[in-house]
């Protein structure tokens, strides 16, 4: 009665923590219809997929990915657009041309519309991301025609500055308003910052070299990007707690880069040893490449669920795709109920075994020690 007991309770269990195990990816390509390139920049919790079509004219269109096909997002007056980020509830965020030409960033919220979010006084602007508040961070050009991070918080875009240089821009953005992005310091380095409308500016510092920028950051405000060593080297790091960590050690040989980070601190970046490959560092257990079927030349962001977008390399194009996390086995690894028994009876059969191997072994060692 007791072993039937122990199989039971061990059938249910395996199949339990089979599927707890990281599985890997599956590949949906994305690409349709005739277009040259395309790439996939941002995906939600819910899904959605949002990124940028370039057609055999070269013209470039926002766009939303769905099941099989792509919808247009449109444009502020212009021909051309593209779609750079997406709020957790849906809000897009990216630039359009406007009537003369120029591109403006934009804000499309769950209405459909977009609104055009202006510039710093210069042509041009950006936006890079948009989070469920309507706050949206990119970059713009100011009247001298240099480009500054910016900050807009639903109402006005506020120039966010730089580190004593002349250029800056925002990558980044959280629920909590944080902006991280890239400016030039008065010694014309590059160095990642953290924004905040309270606290202003905040350089990030280095790994010890000279360089870094922030791609990405979540709600815990945990920061992640790339940064330049004392031996020159640039890895990929991730700030929180008020320090830069290297993920370089984790990582095979060569440079890398994080460019985004989900809320259960997963990022995802790309390295460089000879060859390109993107990486999924799953703090702080692992690391795992995604080569293959699972091959990403661009990768680009990674929601919670673990699915990733981006873009695949095909005939020397990039073309956009999305790696759907696997939380289950695929149908040909799955077992049934016999099956799993079986599986269960080996295993228990097995132990009994080695126990009895070791009883035996143990007895003459007893008697030769009384």
């Amino acid at each position: 009665m007791r072993l039937a007991r122990t199989l039971v309770i061990a059938s249910l269990a395996l199949p339990a923590l089979a599927q707890a195990l990281p599985l890997g990816w599956q590949t949906r390509k994305l690409q349709l219809g005739d277009e040259t390139v395309s790439i996939a920049n941002a995906i939600n919790n819910l899904g959605r997929i949002v990124g940028t079509v370039q057609d055999s004219d070269g013209a470039r269109h926002a766009v939303i990915f769905e099941q099989n096909t792509v919808r247009a997002i449109g444009t502020l007056g212009g021909l051309q657009s593209e779609a750079n980020g997406l709020s957790p509830r849906g809000d897009i965020a990216g630039s359009a041309q406007i009537d003369n030409g120029y591109w403006h960033a934009y804000v499309r919220g769950l209405d459909g519309t977009l609104r055009d979010l202006g510039t710093l006084g210069g042509h041009n602007s950006t936006a890079m991301a948009v989070n469920n508040r309507g706050q949206s961070a990119g970059y713009a050009d100011t009247p001298d025609q240099q480009w500054h991070a910016y900050f807009h918080d639903g109402t006005r875009m506020r120039d966010i500055g730089t580190l004593g240089g002349h250029y800056s821009a925002a990558m980044g953005l959280n629920l909590a308003g944080q902006v991280v992005g890239l400016a030039e310091t008065a010694e014309g380095r590059r160095h990642a910052f953290l924004y905040t409308p309270e606290r202003g500016l905040q350089d990030l510092g280095t790994l010890g070299g000279r360089q870094s920028a922030a791609y990405g950051i979540n709600e815990q405000g945990v920061i992640v990007g790339v940064a330049e060593t004392a031996d020159r080297e640039l890895h990929a790091f991730v700030y929180k707690d008020g320090k830069m960590h290297d993920l370089g050690a984790a990582l095979d040989n060569g440079s890398s880069a994080a460019l985004a980070i989900n809320n259960l601190n997963q990022v995802l970046g790309i390295h460089r040893d000879g060859y390109r490959r993107a990486f999924v560092y799953d703090n702080p257990r692992d690391v795992r490449y995604l080569s293959g079927d699972n091959s990403l030349y661009q990768p680009r962001s990674i929601n919670d669920q673990g699915d990733i977008v981006g873009g695949f390399l095909s005939l020397s194009k990039v073309r956009a795709v999305v790696l759907r996390a696997l939380t289950v086995p695929p149908v040909h690894m799955q077992l049934g109920v016999a099956q799993w028994l079986a599986l269960a009876m080996a295993l228990l059969m097995g132990a009994w075994l080695l126990q009895r191997r070791l009883l035996d072994w143990w007895r003459p060692r007893r008697q030769w020690q009384d």
